[in-house]
């Protein structure tokens, strides 16, 4: 399994008391921008308040920053997290959010490792589910693939998609 690893760089700190907010699920965190901070004392001071929550979201990573770049880690290897925005409430500028390492494991639908020809099904494939006891999570936005086929056996034994609830929300 493969940790995720999302990006954001800030890339103008904004003036004194200028808000950033960093929001998933509507739920936030934010940080106050103190007279004299720069980019990397921004990104210091938004990644210790991600760490400092205790709002279950924001859990599933670790946060570190270098120089005006802020890292979130996937707390747990292979298991997906999102960052939904950046934003601030004065002159500051952010990075677009991304993705630079994508996360990878056995519960993931899209990852080709986890399949027997070493590719993701496509549209006019036969897809058969057997003797497995692994759950498939992730990956599941297959809206552009037309199966020819899905055939799920009595041998496979995992669950399809989220639990309706994970670590505290709702999913």
């Amino acid at each position: 399994a493969v940790r995720q690893v999302t990006i954001f760089t800030i890339t103008a700190a904004g003036a004194s008391a200028t808000i950033w907010t960093v929001s998933v699920h509507e739920k936030t965190v934010t940080y106050i921008v103190q007279s004299g901070d720069d980019t990397t004392d921004v990104a210091i001071g938004i990644a210790a308040a991600l760490n400092a929550s205790q709002v279950a979201e924001f859990q599933e990573a670790t946060y570190t920053s270098a120089g005006p770049v802020v890292f979130a880690t996937a707390a747990t290897a292979g298991v997906p997290f999102v960052i939904d925005s950046v934003s601030n409430s004065g002159p500051g500028t952010v990075s677009a959010i991304s993705d630079s390492t994508v996360s990878r494991g056995p519960s993931h639908w899209d990852d080709p490792n986890n399949w027997s020809l070493a590719a993701v099904p496509v549209t006019g494939d036969d897809v058969d589910l057997q003797d497995c006891s692994v759950d498939i999570k992730y990956g599941l936005a297959q809206s552009g693939v037309t199966l020819a086929s899905l055939n799920i056996y009595s041998t496979y034994t995992g669950k399809l998609g989220l639990p309706s609830q994970t670590g505290g929300y709702y999913e």
